[in-house]
């Protein structure tokens, strides 16, 4: 049911599973009235869409500067501990720990980038949500790899590590995991 805009009321509801310091929004409404929105399909299919792409840039511009705050966690904590009296740095295990969370940074900047480009138009949200599906394991990934690097000790709450990796699968569910995104966009250019 379509609410007018003034009948809304955002109520905030604290923060949701992850994502600490961003608290979530529900909306109630008073009372029935004036519709909300265009009432030509194609000008609200258009709308939804923006809103769509705006969301998935947001979430996967948060999950990046997520997974850059793990990774550079995991470089000082790779420097930072000895074992047999050098850095663990120079294992090679580590290395490719780091190395993986790097390339998770790179190819989802890369991913971000190419979705930014261009204007906010209704018919690039099969693009836009599709390369969304593609960047939100790679960032998983990078950041469990990046946990790696601490062991065990990742996981606690005072290295800031299990943050990282809460907050990126958090971020992974948000608006659609990766699969349904991409039935959505299968279904959006059948009825396209």
């Amino acid at each position: 049911m379509r609410q007018p805009i003034g009948a809304l009321d955002p109520l905030p509801v604290g923060p949701t599973l992850g994502l600490d310091e961003v608290d979530a929004v529900a909306l109630a409404w008073s009372d029935a009235g004036t519709p909300l929105g265009p009432d030509d399909p194609e000008e609200a299919r258009n709308i939804f869409a923006e809103a769509l792409i705006i969301e998935s840039l947001a979430l996967v511009a948060v999950g990046l500067g997520c997974l850059r705050h793990a990774r550079d966690l995991a470089r000082e904590q790779a420097i930072a501990r000895k074992q047999g009296g050098q850095s663990i740095a120079h294992h090679p295990a580590v290395q490719s720990l780091v190395g993986s969370a790097d390339s998770a940074v790179t190819v989802v900047d890369a991913l971000l980038d190419r979705m930014a480009d261009g204007p906010l138009r209704g018919n690039r949200i099969g693009d836009v949500l599709a390369v969304r599906a593609e960047a939100h394991p790679l960032l998983c990934r990078g950041a469990t790899d990046a946990l790696q690097v601490f062991g065990g000790s990742g996981y606690m709450q005072d290295v800031g590590m299990e943050k990282a990796l809460r907050d990126s699968q958090q971020l992974r569910l948000m608006g659609g995991t990766p699969g349904d995104l991409a039935r959505f966009v299968a279904e959006w250019e059948r009825v396209r």
